[in-house]
């Protein structure tokens, strides 16, 4: 058997002898390929990934697991990043490296529902985190790479190719053939280079490799709070937080504005109404959320509570959201339970409010909503209450 020393010598050889015989490449081809790092091998990319991949249990204030997710480290001291959706129920977490090492002492720096995003960071030194890259030069048939926990499976590599680009409610999303499960979530989804281009999501619910990520590009806002001093992680961190509530079309447009070009023809309000709270529902699905009742439109006038009644479970996870027309200005949110005591509140004088919240009691609750700008009354509402599916029914809806 030959040494691995003269394996070495004749592929270098056979290289140069190769190289040899190529033609010149032009200064200007040559300076960019330099420009771009080279092509790895998927095992290279593998190891990569495994060394920088985190598992994420989120934790029930007696320390009950209530689901799992992924992260991945972008920085040598601790900064990671996982899916909102992974530690939004979460009392408290605990953050597990691959290659070894456990952390229960986890802090946020900042979130953002509308994209799903959350870039957190744990007590560690000396880690191995991966390079961000650029999804706009992903393009339909592009190889993709992904690392992940599929139901609890560490460190699960896949790959597969970008199938598509689909704007759902405002978040440009890259669908993605590699196959990805509940687990997988909050994992890196990276290029032929290595490079983070995605974060994995979740599967599209009776869809075959139907499978989305959020494109980093949406992760550049919240790394450049890198230096804002992070908090640590409780469920109050999450309600404070300026980003909170699912603003996925007040951030990304909707229908017009009166005043604004295309809002002069003729309108539906309650149409209008019920096209925004249809862009909602696919990103939501892709986030474990289905409907939990029909839409409830109506007609109200200024400053006036308009009630709804619905009957929640305990221990469920719901998204409560209202929307008005295009005449409307500020709508306020609220959620009462059977005692008539306020639960919970969105009035940050924004077009868009949402609610999260699990009731601690199953029985009757009551949304209000209330319009406090509008240019002509009565101006049109509609409320949607989505409901979070068990982890384990989402990965039968998925098989």
């Amino acid at each position: 058997m030959s040494s691995p020393k003269s394996h070495a010598a004749l592929r270098t050889a056979t290289l140069l002898a190769a190289l040899a015989t190529l033609p010149a490449v032009p200064a200007a081809a040559q300076q960019s390929a330099a420009a771009q790092p080279a092509a790895l091998t998927p095992r290279q990319i593998a190891a990569s990934a495994h060394a920088a991949t985190l598992m994420v249990h989120a934790l029930s204030a007696r320390g009950d697991t209530l689901g799992i997710g992924t992260g991945f480290v972008v920085s040598a001291d601790g900064m990671f990043v996982t899916n909102y959706h992974v530690i939004e129920e979460a009392e408290k977490l605990v953050v597990s490296l691959l290659d070894g090492g456990r952390f229960d002492q986890v802090q946020l720096i900042s979130a953002d529902p509308s994209s799903d995003l959350a870039l957190m960071k744990i007590p560690a030194t000396g880690l191995h985190p991966l390079p961000v890259g650029a999804d706009n030069r992903m393009e339909v048939g592009d190889k993709v790479y992904v690392m992940g926990n599929p139901l609890g499976m560490s460190g699960t590599f896949s790959d597969g190719m970008v199938s598509g680009k689909r704007p759902l409610e405002g978040v440009s999303m890259l669908q993605i053939s590699a196959p990805i499960s509940p687990g997988s979530s909050g994992g890196p989804v990276m290029n032929e280079r290595g490079e983070v281009i995605g974060v994995a999501t979740i599967m599209v619910m009776g869809g075959q490799n139907l499978n989305m990520a959020v494109p980093v590009h949406y992760l550049s806002p919240m790394l450049a709070q890198r230096n804002a001093t992070p908090r640590p992680f409780s469920p109050a961190v999450l309600v404070v937080n300026p980003q909170a509530g699912l603003a996925l079309v007040g951030d990304h447009g909707g229908p017009p504005r009166p005043g604004r070009r295309g809002g002069d023809g003729p309108r539906d309000p309650v149409r209008e109404v019920e096209a925004q709270l249809d862009v909602i529902r696919p990103m939501l699905q892709l986030r474990g959320f289905v409907p939990a009742y029909p839409v409830q439109t109506g007609q109200a006038p200024l400053e006036q509570d308009q009630a709804h009644e619905y009957t929640l479970e305990k221990g469920v996870s719901y998204i409560v959201t209202a929307r008005c027309d295009a005449g409307c200005g500020n709508v306020d949110l609220g959620v009462y339970d059977a005692k008539d005591q306020l639960v919970q509140q969105d009035n940050d004088r924004d077009d868009f409010p949402t609610i999260s919240l699990t009731p601690r009691e199953s029985g009757a609750y009551r949304v209000t909503v209330r319009i406090a700008q509008c240019a002509a009354e009565p101006c049109a509402y509609g409320v949607a209450v989505f409901r979070r599916e068990p982890m384990e029914r989402q990965a039968r809806a998925g098989k």
